[in-house]
């Protein structure tokens, strides 16, 4: 049996050898801004106004059309890719992952996420785009990022982190460096922002990754849902992942079934993604087997 070089290497980079971390982009070298063409605030006036309505599926995806034009005609605005960031995202997680074929659609939505939010954050952080740019690693740029660049920094490694568990582990375990050191400058910057959205990473990554502390994954769910409780993701992550992991099943079936009972508006700017969450929890309910 032939094994590839390629395949080889990512073997080695299980046991911490060397990277294996392929990116759509290459996060590195330097980033050509380009040049404002015309005034967009037309085009960004009605892509926020079709977000407001983004559950429906047409809507949602129309709105990213005016966001990719608007950044064509002004590629200068952070705010553009930024949304970008997060629209791609949430074509992934509410609307494509309920289709056939869902993990290439999602792949792809991911993809655009991260060299979304990789502009976003060259738009926003000018150090850290020096530093990049001059050769630094990213993990060391990353500490300049200041508060403003939070969520630019959280879309990006949350995109990337859900792309590379699409590509398997060992892409995983390559990107782990950048998306840890990313989500620890949130984390650092603002434990509370998108209700606690650093703890509930980390209450993930300590469930998921090789040599994780289960206890540090729970006490992360636990401060994100602190944060902000009528935010249903975070509950619905720690059934999954904390609960599933310690085999907890009265734990996964009693928090389960208080988020299908919540009431999604609580936070009304994101009732959408709140009922998008409780029918994930009826999902896992419906597929308890899988994990017990």
């Amino acid at each position: 049996m032939t094994v590839s070089i390629t395949r080889l290497l990512c073997v080695f980079a299980l046991f911490g050898l060397i990277g294996c971390g392929a990116t759509p982009t290459t996060l590195s070298g330097k980033m050509e801004v380009g040049e404002a063409k015309g005034d967009v605030s037309p085009l960004l006036a009605e892509a926020d106004e079709l977000w407001k309505s983004r559950g429906d599926r047409a809507k949602a995806e129309a709105a990213v059309a005016k966001w990719e034009e608007a950044q064509k005609q002004d590629p200068t605005k952070a705010e553009i890719p930024l949304n970008l960031a997060y629209a791609y995202y949430f074509m992934a997680h509410v609307h494509d992952r309920w289709t056939e074929d869902s993990t290439n659609k999602m792949e792809a939505w991911y993809a655009k996420g991260i060299k979304a939010g990789e502009r976003a954050i060259f738009l926003q952080n000018g150090d850290f785009k020096k530093m990049i740019e001059a050769g630094k690693k990213w993990e060391e740029a990353v500490l300049s990022v200041k508060k403003e660049g939070i969520p630019s920094l959280y879309w990006y490694a949350t995109n990337l982190g859900k792309w590379s568990l699409i590509q398997g582990i060992t892409t995983t375990l390559g990107n782990k460096g950048r998306i840890v050191s990313t989500m620890k400058q949130v984390l650092k910057l603002d434990e509370k922002f998108f209700h606690g959205a650093p703890h509930r990473y980390f209450g993930v990554y300590e469930a998921k990754v090789p040599g994780g502390s289960i206890e540090k994954s729970g006490k992360s769910f636990d401060k994100a849902i602190e944060i902000s409780p009528n935010y249903l993701d975070s509950h619905v992550l720690k059934a999954q992942y904390f609960a599933g992991k310690t085999q907890n099943e009265e734990m996964f079936k009693s928090v389960l079934n208080k988020v299908i009972e919540a009431d999604p508006t609580a936070i009304p700017e994101l009732e959408i993604e709140n009922k998008n969450a409780q029918k994930i929890a009826k999902e896992l309910l419906i597929n308890i087997e899988d994990i017990f």
